[in-house]
């Protein structure tokens, strides 16, 4: 049936536009097309620099308690987003949609297939550098989703970013925002860190305070938290209800997620992206775990940063430092020389292989060590928790492979079934959490 709607659409396209579509046009056409018989559906979107994922999986698994929601997560682009809509049926009640702002016009062209009826602005970053050469052209973009929600319907802005804030007088739909900041309407606070490495605070909405905790190790994760707890409340949702199943949520590997290992290591994974201006929140995850010794930290390849490497590099390594014992670099040695000179080859180390940076860890680890991961998804550094958990190391390096670990059959996939299969099935399209 579909192979018959893709010959009519590209028949219908040639007699309007006098030549053939391309893919991507097709597939357009055709996710703009199915949406239209989703009027039922509540579609909702979200955008920002960082954070989205988390939202989006943490917002799925909130509503679906009670409702028939379908999410479409990590694959974010409008073709994508229209192949996905293709995948979506009349009884899904809620369809939760990351949406990229990676380029100028992007997200136009996504609110044309998605059009949400409610909108989530996370925060604004340099994290598409290279694309925008700074935030006002991030801002530009990002701000099409807050224009594009409908009227009926509502955005969510974080509070404590003031480019996100600045966004709501663009607004069409009614204005709610989150955060620490005291005249956000979804505000928390007493924010920490338990002795677990879960993330905790106060909710307070109006006049009610609610205790909400997460298997989320972070404090920079609190936005992407706040934002969906805001929009699935606004559903209908009681807050109490939503702290008692946000306890429960099974965070996406890969974004700063949490490992406790049966050897007693505390592994941190976070090897998606690696923009330069968001670092300092991934180093500042080990200071939730004290009274760890070692705190490690892997670094690879950084992203979104103007000038050259070397200045930065010592910034970084100054930095990661104050929060480490010992920082690893993913890359040649002699690139990272001067650094050891600088703080002795006892805090810095470097390696050009994942499988070298194993062995280091098998002969100097203990029970005690606190590992923090930290890379572009290119490095592939979530492999070196193959061997931490039990299995055998991958024997693909380089690999060359664009898709995570976490996907891979040469990775963590090599069993049919195992802890991130989840992953894997937001990867390839449209997952759905039933009430």
């Amino acid at each position: 049936m579909l192979l018959d709607k893709r010959m009519r659409a590209k028949i219908g396209f040639l007699a309007k536009h006098r030549r053939k579509p391309s893919r991507e046009e097709l597939d357009l056409l055709l996710g703009k097309r199915a949406r239209q018989q989703l009027a039922e559906t509540r579609f909702i979107g979200i955008t920002g620099s960082a954070g989205k994922s988390t939202c989006g999986a943490l917002l799925q698994h909130l509503l679906g308690h009670h409702f028939r929601v379908a999410a479409s997560l990590l694959e974010n682009t409008p073709r994508v987003l229209a192949r996905r809509i293709l995948e979506l049926s009349k009884q899904d009640q809620f369809a939760v949609m990351e949406m990229s702002g990676h380029m100028s016009g992007v997200l136009t062209t996504s609110c044309d297939l998605v059009q949400p009826e409610m909108g989530i602005v996370i925060s604004i970053s340099n994290d598409h550098y290279s694309n925008f050469r700074g935030v006002e052209k991030t801002i530009e973009e990002k701000v099409t989703l807050v224009r594009r929600t409908a009227a009926t319907g509502c955005v969510f802005l974080n509070a404590d970013d003031p480019a996100v804030l600045s966004m709501a007088e663009a607004a069409q739909a009614r204005v709610l925002t989150f955060g620490c900041h005291p005249m956000a309407d979804y505000r928390a606070r007493d924010v920490g860190l338990d002795v677990a490495g879960w993330l905790q605070f106060n909710c307070i909405y109006k006049d009610q305070t609610v205790p909400f905790r997460l298997p989320l190790p972070a404090l920079h994760f609190l936005p992407s938290v706040l934002a969906a707890i805001a929009c699935a409340h606004q559903t209908g949702l009681s807050l109490i209800s939503l702290a008692q199943h946000a306890e429960r949520f099974k965070p996406l590997p890969g974004r700063c997620s949490l490992h406790q290992l049966q050897s007693g290591q505390t592994v941190i994974c976070d090897t998606v992206k690696a923009p330069m201006s968001t670092l300092s929140l991934a180093f500042a995850t080990l200071d939730g775990f004290q009274r760890s010794r070692p705190r490690r930290i892997i670094l690879g390849n950084v992203s979104d940063y103007p000038g050259s490497w070397g200045p930065k590099m010592r910034r970084l390594a100054e930095e990661a430092l104050g929060f480490a014992d010992q920082l690893i670099f993913f890359r040649p040695l002699t690139k990272v020389d001067p650094l050891i000179a600088r703080y002795g080859s006892d805090r810095i180390v470097a390696f050009e292989r994942i499988d070298e940076i194993a062995a280091f860890l098998r002969e100097h680890g203990t029970p005690d060590d606190v590992l923090l991961l930290k890379s572009s998804a290119r490095n592939h550094l979530e492999a070196l928790l193959l061997p931490l958990i039990g299995q055998p190391s991958c024997s693909r390096e380089p690999c060359g492979l664009s898709h995570s670990c976490f996907n891979c059959e040469y990775g963590f996939a090599r069993q049919r079934q195992h802890e991130f299969d989840y992953y894997k099935a937001y990867c390839t399209g449209i997952v759905r959490k039933l009430t």
